[in-house]
């Protein structure tokens, strides 16, 4: 079985502004999540490697 998915995003740093450090769920479908997962999961295998050499 699947495990759900989830978006989460926070902020770590911000220059001069207030803002909330906790942690936010991002409202995203599911379809748009597994694309956004596919493209990390591709970017990883090509993309990192050559930012290694540099």
């Amino acid at each position: 079985m699947e495990k759900p998915m989830k978006l989460f995003f926070n902020i770590e740093r911000m220059t001069s502004i207030k803002f909330s450090d906790k942690e936010v769920n991002v409202p995203i479908s599911k379809g748009i999540l597994k694309e956004i997962k596919d493209v990390a999961k591709g970017s990883r295998k090509r993309i990192l490697p050559k930012l290694k050499k540099i």
